[in-house]
């Protein structure tokens, strides 16, 4: 990645102008759905601007052509305008259940959250490796897959329970419990500083919502947040054994799969030994028992790595939407990568209008919903591993009370005889 590393870094003000057209391209997208200019998509969205770095810095040093430009620019704002139109179609749901949101989180839930989130730092720190391997090695073990969704459904509502406790219940030492909790658990997992933008996330989510009218930061919770998520980081480079500078080249190496991907001679070579099913959802090959998608070394970034220095290190990028749609769906293949992206989006509006028709576990569906969403652009694999969880929340949410009717006892009549 060293010699890549200089096409993630402008040059020529060509390429500032070329940048600067491309997040007033993000804006009007936003703006043309009706979304505020900083809104909880905000953070994936700037995820992608990192990403469009080296394609502008690519195409003018002519190392890019102008159809990998295309491809790329098209998907990438072809699937930030769908989650648009799917996010502001949520949030309509979501402000008609506004009292049922700020139930959920008073009483004794925000206790309960603290614990459970206490629990998972000590879990995921005994799990994580101390020696500084790779966390990607136990996470794709099949143990790991069923303590998977707990972590991937409770995240989200623990991180918005923060600011529902602070800006709409009032209890601010309580809020700042919870969201060190949050802090402890993602630096136990050896994480690079997700937890800063799960919290930035949860704040614009709580923002969207217009729950309280007083939505305003006192400069006191600027300072003890700044403070926190401060202290956050520097555990988690002193965790990992990693210096400030180490952590900005990770940061600009948020582009780091599409400069693998729309980079290489060939596009498509690490990932050409999968088959179709592996390729559109890597879950159910494996669970079919597909070698393809057994072979750990044909996950996206793994793959890569193995194309640009030659053995798995198992360290690699996430699978961002538009390089594995190139790798993966070349020419008009590109469908059957379309047909999943489709399928996720319809189940993530089906699950939340199912949770929110039978009027049970909304905030946990919504707060999961609009996380996914997050984060589905910047890796393609949580996109495959959401449509699992969201098939199985509907089902549940959606046969919860028939299940809970058939184990209620029918009510006995008694006729007293004439």
């Amino acid at each position: 990645m060293v010699e890549l590393l200089q096409f993630a870094r402008f040059y020529y003000v060509s390429e500032w102008v070329g940048l600067l057209l491309v997040v007033a391209a993000v804006v009007a997208l936003n703006r043309a759905f009706g979304l505020r200019y900083v809104n909880a998509l905000v953070p994936s969205q700037i995820i992608f601007i990192f990403n469009a770095v080296p394609i502008i810095a690519g195409f003018v040093d002519d190392y890019l052509g102008i159809d990998r430009v295309l491809h790329f620019f098209l998907t990438e704002f072809a699937f930030i305008a769908a989650i648009c139109a799917v996010y502001v179609r949520l949030i309509k749901m979501a402000r008609s259940k506004e009292q049922l949101i700020i139930r959920y989180f008073s009483g004794l839930t925000p206790y309960v959250i603290i614990a459970i989130a206490l629990m998972l730092a000590v879990f995921v720190y005994a799990v994580t490796p101390q020696d500084g391997t790779s966390r990607i090695e136990y996470q794709t073990n099949y143990w790991y897959s069923l303590v998977k969704p707990v972590v991937q459904i409770f995240g989200p509502v623990a991180y918005l329970s923060v600011f529902i406790v602070l800006f709409v219940h009032n209890r601010r030492g309580l809020a700042y419990a919870i969201l060190i909790a949050n802090i402890a658990g993602s630096v136990a997992s050896g994480s690079k500083g997700a937890f800063v933008i799960n919290a930035v996330t949860a704040l614009l989510m709580v923002r969207d919502l217009e729950l309280t009218s007083k939505f305003r930061l006192n400069r006191i919770d600027v300072v003890i947040a700044v403070a926190g998520l401060s202290v956050g980081l520097v555990l988690t480079l002193q965790r990992l054994k990693l210096t400030v500078a180490d952590l900005w080249d990770r940061i600009m190496l948020f582009g780091e799969p599409t400069l693998l991907t729309y980079f290489a001679p060939d596009p498509t070579a690490a990932c050409r030994s999968l088959t179709l099913l592996a390729k559109m959802h890597r879950g159910w090959a494996r669970m079919l028992g597909d070698p393809t998608a057994l072979n750990i070394d044909t996950l996206f970034g793994y793959a890569w790595t193995i194309q640009y220095v030659g053995v798995n290190t198992f360290t690699g990028p996430n699978a961002r939407y538009s390089a594995y749609l190139m790798c993966n769906f070349p020419g008009f293949g590109i469908m059957f990568g379309l047909i999943m992206t489709v399928l996720y989006l319809v189940l993530i509006s089906g699950a939340v209008k199912t949770a929110d028709r039978q009027n049970r576990f909304f905030p946990v569906v919504y707060a999961f919903a609009v996380f996914s969403m997050t984060t589905a652009g910047q890796d393609f694999n949580l996109l495959m591993q959401d449509i699992n969880f969201l098939i199985g929340m509907t089902i549940v949410i959606a046969l919860l009370p028939r299940v809970r009717a058939a184990l209620e006892p029918e009510p006995s009549s008694h006729h007293e005889a004439v």
